[in-house]
């Protein structure tokens, strides 16, 4: 008898196990934090933000945006269900969906999402191409009214998933960064023209945010930053 991995039951035990697992590994990490301004920084937001980072993150921010109650939009292919539930049993919040697939119920359920929930994207996700911002997310920017901040995640000497986005797998206790930069201004009722515009902006950032990350996270920096602990402590006072 052939054990069916999607099966729902079966996808509930994996992400049992998969949420221990990563808390047990993500909890052994160096995590510090660079920003740029208090605005940048969801913890200290008076607004929501929209947060972009390149789907090969997708594995390392899943302790910083769980645990601090983001809610990040997952594609609907069967791997991830599992993803989904990984992030729910940390805490976060997840809207299913994809440029591909339930893409108008996912940015409709984003609208209408409780207004102190920031957002998450992995913009070039769920299937690339790697490091390229697609257009939905400057239309969901721009469709709320509010701003994108361009972040990123980044481990010393990490290991590496064969796969289309080079996922990140950080080493047990080793140095890791996040950064946040200068959020970015979206109009409302852009045109196509302007969107591109945008997208190409925001993809600049993003690429820059994520340089600087592993720039960071390989000098294991910490002038100048504040430790994830500490980031997350205001978080809970925030909430």
């Amino acid at each position: 008898m052939r054990l069916n991995i999607y099966h729902p039951v079966v996808i509930r035990l994996i992400s049992l196990l998969g949420t221990w697992f990563l808390r047990l590994w993500l909890g052994t990490l160096d995590v510090w934090v660079y920003f740029e301004g208090d605005d940048a920084l969801p913890s200290r937001r008076k607004s929501r933000g929209l947060y972009l980072l390149w789907h090969e993150c997708l594995l390392l921010s899943a302790q910083t945006y769980a645990n601090q109650g983001f809610g990040m939009l997952i594609s609907t292919h069967r791997d991830g269900d599992i993803i989904a539930q990984i992030m729910e049993f940390m805490g976060g919040t997840t809207f299913r969906g994809s440029s591909t697939r339930n893409g108008a119920r996912a940015v409709r359920d984003m609208m209408t999402a409780h207004p102190g929930l920031h957002l998450a994207i992995t913009p070039d996700g769920p299937k690339g191409p790697r490091h390229e911002v697609q257009m939905g997310a400057i239309f969901l920017a721009s469709r709320m009214g509010i701003p994108i901040v361009p972040c990123a995640f980044a481990a010393c000497r990490p290991k590496r998933i064969r796969n289309w986005d080079r996922t990140i797998l950080p080493r047990p206790f080793s140095a890791c960064r996040c950064v946040f930069l200068t959020p970015i201004e979206i109009p409302r009722r852009l045109s196509r023209e302007q969107m591109e515009h945008y997208r190409l902006e925001v993809q600049q950032a993003v690429g820059d945010a994520q340089d600087r990350a592993e720039d960071l996270a390989q000098r294991q920096v910490t002038e100048g930053l504040i430790s994830y602990s500490h980031a997350r402590r205001e978080k809970d006072l925030a909430w």
